[in-house]
């Protein structure tokens, strides 16, 4: 599960635009549960209003479902009856008054069912912000990330969309052609071998291991890992 939230960490807060109001800090940005089936776990946040004015605050509950190969996560709204809406909850309620320069630390409980699946599900928690009056409203709204795992066992594994690719460039300051052979070896984290890599070359529109170079001449070789 750690695997995706890890993409999904850019996104520390949340944007709304069009208004003027725009000093709202929450802390912490990211916030992890990892709960039972038929449990409750309930952890803190700090809302504190740096405006030097009173402010109402309101939390709204966006899920989380996907990111792009750049890393920005997919966020939507989620209904009433959502899985999300229903085991997330604010014990003290889902909207505060804040004072100048005030802070409150706010509950957020998260209950689920016991025939819940097992598995990872992933939120962002925006705080919304108005003057009492609600004529003007906050600009950006800071957002919480909130991961869920219930635990059980689930299926997991990852796998690799793109190679990863070497390159070398290898040059002849000699003065007669060369054929150079080389690989790459790629080992985990142990230091035990995963993989070695033979080097190769672009001839003639094909990919050779035996390629000249002749000299004062340079040529690229290449190895691709994750292609199979």
């Amino acid at each position: 599960m750690k695997k995706f939230f890890s993409i999904f960490l850019i996104c520390a807060s949340f944007f709304v635009f069009g208004s003027e109001l725009r000093a709202l800090t929450v802390s912490p940005l990211v916030i992890d549960f990892e709960v039972d089936p038929g449990s409750s776990v309930e952890k803190s946040i700090v809302v504190k209003n740096d405006e030097e004015r009173a402010l109402r605050v309101a939390p709204t509950i966006f899920q989380v479902s996907s990111a792009d190969l750049d890393g920005f996560p997919a966020i939507a709204a989620i209904s009433k009856d959502s899985f999300l809406a229903r085991v997330i909850t604010f014990p003290l309620g889902d909207e505060y008054l804040l004072e100048p320069g005030a802070e409150k630390e706010v509950p957020i409980r998260v209950s689920v069912p016991p025939d819940a699946k097992a598995g990872g599900r992933y939120a962002v928690i925006s705080w919304g912000a108005s003057e009492l009056s609600g004529d003007v409203s906050l600009s950006g709204q800071p957002g919480v990330n909130i991961t869920l795992d219930v635990l059980g066992d689930v299926e997991e594994g990852v796998s690799v969309e793109r190679p990863a690719v070497f390159e070398v460039d290898i040059k002849n300051i000699g003065g007669r052609h060369s054929v150079p052979i080389g690989s790459v070896t790629v080992r985990n984290m142990f230091g035990a071998r995963v993989a070695t890599l033979p080097l190769t070359a672009r001839v003639g529109g094909t990919q050779e291991r035996v390629a000249r170079i002749l000299p004062d001449t340079t040529r690229t070789f290449f190895a691709e890992w994750g292609s199979g």
